[in-house]
């Protein structure tokens, strides 16, 4: 093969084009959300892994048309997002003084918050992932199939009735294109599984600044132990971090808001 070929009249040679291509690639795949679309393969040969992260991107896109009411956003969440989104999980899992964990991710989508996780996990952790979009449960199974920390589910979260509570709950699910009586019995079941001092931790999209019911906003008020927003993701994301040091008493913040729709006075109003 000739190693040279004409390029604006001018000779170059072929692995010059290849550098300018991964010189692209490079820059391609370092935007929020698209870089995690990506295989350590894809890096390792641009020409190919370029073509293959816009046939995923493509497929994403596609998918979030088809489906946007499950899918939540039209781009994956970044590495941005993930990286502090899960900083507190990564900390505690590198304690090497620590008790084994139960950690539960809800709506993992392409398995970004995952990948951050498991690395990190030790032989005695338990970490169940719950995945109800058939889409990303496959994707999902293609990347973690040989991995035995992780235990994928393709289940509905309200059906799914573990026998154990957890000390980290990280939710990627899209409240804001859920029915409010969806998104309460969503959350009184995340609570159902919260061991004592638990850590619940998700995310809001900021074009969605309102809260999708007021049993949601009373917990994030009463709760909440950080919150950041995150720029670098598409479309910018708020970050809570809730901590659940009784969940009996969190359940009595349902009860009032379940009285006051039946027309009982609020207790802890706003």
């Amino acid at each position: 093969m000739d190693p040279y070929k004409i390029r604006k009249k001018r000779v170059v040679r072929v692995d010059e084009l290849a550098g300018a291509g991964e010189r692209r690639f490079c820059y391609f795949t370092s935007l929020p959300g698209i870089h995690d679309l990506t295989t350590r393969m894809d890096r390792a040969n641009p020409e190919t892994g370029n073509r293959h992260t816009i046939r995923l991107l493509h497929q994403h896109i596609i998918h979030f048309i088809r489906d946007w009411k499950k899918t939540g956003a039209v781009m994956p969440s970044s590495r941005y997002l993930a990286r502090d989104a899960v900083r507190l999980v990564v900390k505690e899992l590198a304690n090497r003084q620590r008790e084994p964990l139960s950690l539960l991710e809800l709506g993992p989508g392409t398995g970004i918050f995952t990948e951050h996780i498991h690395p990190n996990l030790k032989k005695d952790d338990h970490f169940d992932v719950v995945e109800l979009n058939s889409y990303f449960y496959n994707l999902l199974h293609r990347k973690f199939r040989f991995n035995g920390d992780v235990r994928l589910h393709h289940s509905d979260f309200l059906k799914f009735q573990p026998e154990r509570k957890y000390d980290f709950v990280i939710s990627s699910l899209p409240y804001e294109q859920m029915p409010g009586s969806v998104t309460l019995r969503m959350w009184k079941h995340k609570l159902s599984l919260c061991k004592p001092g638990a850590r619940i931790i998700y995310y809001k999209y900021m074009n969605f600044n309102h809260f999708r019911s007021r049993f949601e906003k009373q917990l994030v008020r009463d709760y909440c132990s950080d919150e950041k927003i995150v720029f670098l993701n598409m479309p910018p994301a708020r970050l809570f971090t809730l901590r659940i040091d009784d969940p009996g008493e969190c359940m009595l913040v349902f009860e009032q808001d379940a009285k006051r729709k039946n027309g009982a006075p609020y207790i802890n109003g706003f």
